[in-house]
């Protein structure tokens, strides 16, 4: 993997591929529609359908961290999906489903993903779909628009999972006592915890290493915990219900709402900017490939988020 000099460098002047993000618009026929308690499935049931073939042969992957993710319906800017209560569809209302995925040549996605329309059963009812938008961004310039001194907001808009083992020392992982905390998840996403998770997809998706066995975005999350700070938050723990293939409903706690941060050091300010651009179209965290995870950034004002306070000295 080479030093943290050399993975901050890798992110600047070495990075290749594209990230190819498509936009689905679902319009429910003349009756409302219950749909699936987290509505991912329904945009992943669109990539299914038929005409969309190269998405769905990335969804198919085996990889531990996949290079593709679907979304959860969108009304708005608002995520559905249930933490008890049923999720509808309003007839004639349009839905949005996003699907991302990084690829080395996007021409063959493209390709295949023009003109693609249809429909999904949902029970008796279906939701009738096609293709409204294509995105294809050069990896090497993904971007939130970054700036050091000025604070960004991070939107959370369906749960965040970020295991606890991100910021566990690398030579610590293996102990009986790390492994009994089993499948444990922050509900504040620390500046830590956020790059650490960011830098471990960017080592698996775009340079194709196993970023498990890596100690890089522990050394990532530690040097985040010294150039960048929380500034203002506002989040709330939901628990989401996820019905998974076998039919089984489980249920998955993670934070919703944002989380305001400024970076304080011009130095690392294209890393970081990297980092979160590519987050924000692939998703962050675990079970993102699920539509969780979903998250987005704006660069604000300083009176937008909360005073950042000035130097004593």
């Amino acid at each position: 993997m080479g030093t943290l000099r050399e993975f901050f460098l890798s992110l600047i002047d070495g990075a290749r591929g594209y990230v190819i993000t498509t936009t689905l618009e679902f319009v429910p026929p003349e009756a409302d529609v219950i749909l699936p308690p987290f509505t991912s499935r329904v945009t992943k049931q669109a990539i299914f359908s038929g005409c969309l073939p190269q998405l769905a042969e990335l969804m198919k992957g085996r990889k531990a961290m996949k290079e593709a993710r679907v979304t959860a319906l969108m009304r708005g800017n608002m995520a559905l999906f249930s933490t008890g209560k049923m999720v509808i569809a309003r007839a004639g209302e349009r839905l949005e489903g996003r699907v991302a995925i990084y690829a080395e040549d996007p021409s063959e996605a493209l390709e295949a993903s023009m003109g693609c329309k249809g429909k999904v059963r949902i029970g008796s009812e279906s939701l009738f779909f096609s293709v409204s938008r294509i995105d294809v961004e050069e990896v090497k310039r993904l971007s939130i628009g970054l700036e050091a001194g000025r604070p960004f907001k991070m939107s959370i808009r369906t749960p965040l999972l970020l295991p606890i083992e991100l910021m566990t020392p690398p030579r610590l992982r293996g102990r009986k006592s790390i492994r009994e905390l089993g499948q444990a998840y922050k509900l504040v996403p620390t500046p830590a915890y956020l790059l650490s998770a960011a830098a471990r997809e960017w080592i698996a998706i775009v340079r194709g290493e196993q970023a498990r066995e890596s100690y890089m975005p522990y050394a990532v999350g530690r040097a985040a915990d010294v150039f960048m700070y929380e500034l203002n938050y506002k989040l709330k723990p939901v628990t989401a219900l996820y019905r998974s293939r076998d039919g089984k409903l489980s249920k998955v706690r993670g934070p919703i709402g944002y989380v305001i941060y400024v970076l304080g050091s011009k130095r690392m300010e294209r890393v970081t900017d990297r980092l979160l651009g590519f987050v924000a179209r692939m998703g962050l965290g675990k079970s993102r490939s699920i539509g969780f995870g979903d998250v987005a950034f704006n660069v604000l004002e300083a009176r937008e988020g909360a005073d950042v306070p000035a130097s004593p000295h």
